[in-house]
This record gives C-alpha cells, structure tokens and sequence, in this order.
C-alpha cells in the first residue's frame, strides 16, 4: 500500500485514541457514552455494555500493537468497570445498560453483548496476560453455548431476561421485523470466538467457532446471490429482502480470520469470502468510493454511515490481500479518500461525524453515543497498520 495511506491511517489512529483517552470517566469507571454534536461531552449518560466491552477490546488491541503504556492504562481501567460493573454476579452473563455512576437499569442480557464482551475479554487476556480475565471470558462462553445454544433449531436464542429466561429478541431487531435470529449477533460470535481461540486453543473453544462459521455457510450466506440473509424467524425463514453492504463486507474479512486462525482450507468457506467483498464491492460502493447503507425491499439506503465505510476500508484491504485483485486496491484507496475528505471531524476536539446524507450534508446526530464508539473506525486503522507491520 501507498506509504502516504499508511502515515495518514497511523495519524487519524492515534487522533480517535486520544478522543477517546479524553473520555475516560476516573470518578465513576468507564468512559463517558454520549457526545453531542456540538461536542459536549455528557456525563451523566448511560453507559451501555456494548460500549464499554467495545472500548476494552480496543484499547487492549492498541497496546499489542503499539505496546504504548497509555493504552494499557485504559484498557485496565475498562476491565476494571467491565468486571465490577457489567458482569452479573448472580446469574451471569454481562447486563445491557448501566447508569452514569455504573449501576444497572437494563439487566437484559443479549448473546450480542456477551459476544462483545467475550471479544473484549479475550484480547484484553493477550495484551495483558491478565489470567482473571480469561476466566471471565470462557464463564460468559460457557453460558452462551449452554443457554443459548438451541441444538434442535441449529440457533441460539438471541436475548434472555437477568435470569436467562427466554424474551422476544426486541434489542436487535429492525424494519418492525420481530427477528428472532438476526446475522449481526452470528457475526459477533464468529469474531468474539475467533479471538477467544487464539487466547484457549482448545478442542471445546475450536468446535464452538467452526460451528458458528458453518452456521454462516449453511444458514445465512445465500450462494446463489452471493449475499448475506439479515433477518429471519425461529424456523430460519428469511423475513425481508435487505441486502447490508457494511455486513457483507465486515462478514467477509471476519470470516476470513477465523478461517486462519483454524487453519482452514475449505474452498466453500474462501469462496464465500471472496464472493462476499466481491458482491460489496459490486453492488454497494458509489462512484465517490463511499459505501451505500443497504437496500430494503430494492430501495436502496444512501446514506453514508461511518462504520460501513470503516468495515469498506478494511475489508477491501483483506480482499487486495487475499486475491491480489487490484480493483480491491483501489476500492480501499477510495475508500480511504472519501472517509479522509467527509467522515473524519476536522473540527477541534472532534472524532468521526456519524455518516452523511444522501446529498452529502452531515448527519448531525450524537458523536458518541450507545453503539458509536471506537470499535469500527479505530479497529478498521489497527488492522491495516498491524498487517503492514507484519509484512
């Protein structure tokens, strides 16, 4: 890659840790979880699980590859509110939402979030070597695979009461659908159990992460069309035409992850890598090198979010790696242009805006809030750094 993507990727990097650093909460644990968007800072949001497992995870990843104490720092000081706070002592599993001061008020728990947090755990066990965190880790593994799990259906139950009781799954469903499987929690698991099984190498952690990868290949990829199903009911009856081009294109690197760290050589999993960045590229990036949203019901959805662009970034950059095709060279250049010149916040103090409309005009929504946190857009620039590192 052009060494002149490479410095501006390292810069913005260290620009999104920093936003981040300045939002650590040092009274009540955590980080701070809603910025407005005129970039005040709101400390007494809610401070939802998703985001404090996601700001673990990327803080810990940070540290192994910058080794940089100060990413260390925060990412004890996010295990520290993860373990103390979200973790159900009594039950198990990680609740939904905690208050300001690090109380819960949503203690649902959500086989996405425990996925999030298992992710979190677990790198946080490799950058650390902190041993208390692994168990942490496989006690929330066991409870998703021995709750959750649904051997019949080949599916796990999506969202639980505190005492993990069965509930309509209302926190991951979209389009007024009632899902009760959605592929945004399946790919969650496949990339929480891939890092959890470069921390655990066992036979068990193995068997759990191929399981899931053959549930994508046999339940949600759809060969014919070369997509991803999103939506579906118990029966895995698809319940929408909605074609997500940020999943398609986070699900084809993300698999491929998990196909190495198994040592896999399977042709119909590669294929469904190469199919999936190939059916992103093709259907989903405008001429401006941005991604679309995605398209429901052959409407398409043109707005601009940032975390599709940030997953277009990385994926094709897996894609170029993986099939030496130069179009994917390209699509990750014009990938980078576009978040360079209309995603990054130039104002002082300012992060990633959250996406623009379809005319181009910034979506003046939260900076910061439950589900924007650092994950997708610090993750996309640790990826490309640490792989260039590697070569």
């Amino acid at each position: 890659m052009d060494n002149q993507y490479i410095g501006e990727i390292e810069a913005e990097l260290e620009r999104i840790l920093n936003f981040w650093i300045d939002l650590k909460d040092v009274l009540h644990g955590g980080f701070y979880c809603r910025v407005g968007y005129g970039l005040e800072v709101d400390r007494t949001s809610d401070k939802s699980g998703i985001a404090a497992a996601r700001t673990l995870w990327t803080f810990s990843r940070a540290y192994t590859v910058f080794r940089d104490n100060k990413y260390l720092d925060c990412a004890r000081h996010a295990y520290s509110f993860l373990v103390r706070n979200l973790i159900d002592s009594r039950f198990g599993g990680a609740f939904w939402l905690l208050d300001y001061e690090g109380n819960a008020v949503d203690t649902r728990k959500h086989i996405y979030l425990q996925a999030f947090c298992i992710y979190g755990l677990a790198e946080y066990y490799l950058a650390a070597g902190d041993g208390k965190a692994l168990e942490h880790a496989m006690k929330l593994w066991t409870a998703v695979e021995q709750k959750g799990f649904d051997e019949q259906k080949q599916s796990y139950h999506e969202e639980f009461t505190r005492e993990w009781d069965r509930k309509d799954n209302e926190l991951l469903s979209e389009h007024g659908l009632g899902a009760e499987i959605t592929a945004n929690t399946y790919l969650h698991l496949l990339e929480a159990y891939t890092v959890l099984y470069r921390a655990v190498p066992t036979s068990a952690v193995r068997n759990s992460l191929l399981k899931v990868l053959d549930i994508f290949e046999k339940k949600i990829y759809k060969p014919d069309q070369k997509q991803l199903g999103v939506f579906f009911d118990s029966e895995w009856n698809e319940m929408a035409d909605i074609q997500s081009y940020g999943h398609e294109i986070e699900a084809s690197w993300l698999i491929d992850c998990a196909l190495k760290v198994l040592s896999l050589k399977d042709e119909k999993y590669h294929k469904m890598v190469t199919d999936l960045a190939w059916t992103a590229l093709d259907s989903g990036v405008n001429d401006d090198g941005s991604m679309a949203n995605e398209c429901f019901d052959n409407v398409r959805d043109e707005r601009r979010i940032w975390w599709v662009q940030a997953e277009s970034l990385i994926g094709f950059y897996n894609a170029a790696a993986k099939t030496g095709d130069t179009a994917y060279e390209t699509a990750f250049e014009d990938s980078w242009d576009y978040i360079w010149d209309n995603i990054i916040d130039r104002r002082p103090g300012g992060e990633w805006i959250y996406g623009r409309t379809p005319l181009g005009d910034p979506m003046k929504r939260d900076v910061v809030e439950h589900w924007k946190t650092p994950y997708h857009n610090a993750r996309c620039c640790l990826e490309v750094i640490d792989r260039e590192k590697k070569k």
